[in-house]
């Protein structure tokens, strides 16, 4: 009373293999995500988003004294 394995099939065989190559494939894509560094021109924009213009510093500022002064004359 054995139980009978049946082989697996040429699609089954395809399946299996496609999934682990995809598999594979996804860990080293987040590795290089992680361990690439990033290139200058990506370094200076983040550089440049970190860093507020003077325009937009002086309009939340002055939106910042409007709601102030809207406060004490309530």
């Amino acid at each position: 009373m054995a139980i009978e394995i049946e082989e697996p099939t040429l699609f089954e065989n395809i399946l299996q293999y496609g999934l682990f190559a995809a598999a594979i494939f996804q860990i080293i894509c987040i590795m290089a995500a992680i361990f690439i560094p990033k290139s200058e021109s990506e370094q200076d924009n983040e550089e440049e988003l970190k860093q507020p213009s003077n325009a937009a510093t002086s309009s939340q500022t002055s939106r910042l004294k409007t709601k102030k002064e809207k406060k004490k004359n309530r």
